[in-house]
């Protein structure tokens, strides 16, 4: 189990790791509501150039490129923190322990004052139980000290030592075994609260890295949308000064190919405002890594 020193040190090192960990996993929960606000606002205006690009090239050629509405981002919910124990401290189990063998040499040494009471008989050859108030107590305080001192004993002194003796003998036997017990049930709290410490902080590390990806990924698709909006505005822009009785039987190739790669163009930022980053469990979506990549081919084909 090891001591309590070594169970204090392994509880504040795992607190420690627990607390830089959950401080790194708030970074990355925050991080990543920023990117899905940013994601929010890039897309809306890319979606608006998507859906120009439809009105001016219906004009020429009919096309049907549309995107869905994303799903709501995932909540990042609270951290549920670990359960830890009270280990207490070792003034309490100073306290605790003293009270314990006091209680319990109080008890023997009322014992003994009462046997002797009792069973006893005083130095005049009288039964002490027979004696009443102060003579009755010096009486049993002499018998304790094994008589009085006329007939040798050590009288009343005497009798008061050995029963202040028989009161603190268990205070001391008693006492410092309580502490121990005590000492030991607090370090295996500790114990126990450096593993729950642990297992928290390796719950932590992998849903930190899990919104790290998922910033990344929604940061890749917010910078797709808007270059790709930005590529699209400027063909938009094109589109409008072709003469109005241009159609795709009568274009010219020049003007064929400007059109199919606008139309490409226009897909590839459909599929994006259609994804999205984060699947159903809250990981990274394939569908997302797919269109960001295709959009990023497109631009690719445009520049």
């Amino acid at each position: 189990m090891g001591t309590r020193k070594q169970a204090e040190q392994a509880q504040k090192a795992a607190a420690e790791r627990y607390e830089k960990t959950l401080a790194m996993h708030t970074r990355g929960a925050k991080a990543f509501e920023r990117a899905v606000c940013d994601h929010k606002r890039q897309t809306a205006d890319a979606r608006t150039e998507l859906e120009r690009f439809v009105t001016v090239v219906s004009a020429f050629y009919p096309v049907d490129v549309r995107a869905a509405d994303g799903a709501a981002a995932p909540r990042v919910g609270p951290v549920d923190a670990p359960t830890l124990q009270n280990p207490g401290s070792a003034v309490g189990y100073a306290v605790t322990s003293s009270a314990c063998g006091g209680v319990l040499g109080a008890a023997a040494a009322a014992g003994t004052y009462g046997a002797v009471g009792t069973f006893g008989t005083a130095s005049t050859g009288t039964a002490i139980a027979a004696l009443n108030g102060v003579a009755a107590s010096n009486a049993t305080l002499a018998a304790i000290g094994s008589g009085s001192l006329a007939t040798g004993g050590g009288g009343i002194a005497a009798g008061t030592a050995i029963l202040s003796g028989v009161v603190l003998a268990p205070l001391a036997i008693v006492g410092v075994g309580v502490f121990i017990h005590l000492d030991k049930k607090a370090t295996a709290k500790r114990w126990t609260n450096t593993a729950e410490l642990e297992g928290a902080t390796l719950k932590l590390r992998p849903d930190s890295l899990r919104l790290t990806r998922l910033r990344l990924l929604t940061g890749r698709l917010s910078a797709a949308a808007t270059l790709l909006g930005v590529a699209l505005a400027e063909r938009s822009d094109e589109l409008e000064t072709w003469p109005a009785d241009v159609r795709a039987a009568t274009a010219t190739n020049a003007q064929t190919a400007f059109l199919a790669r606008t139309i490409a163009l226009a897909g590839a930022l459909a599929a994006v405002l259609s994804a999205t980053p984060w699947s159903e469990n809250g990981n990274p979506s394939d569908s997302a890594h797919r269109a960001a990549r295709e959009a990023e081919e497109a631009l690719g084909a445009h520049r």
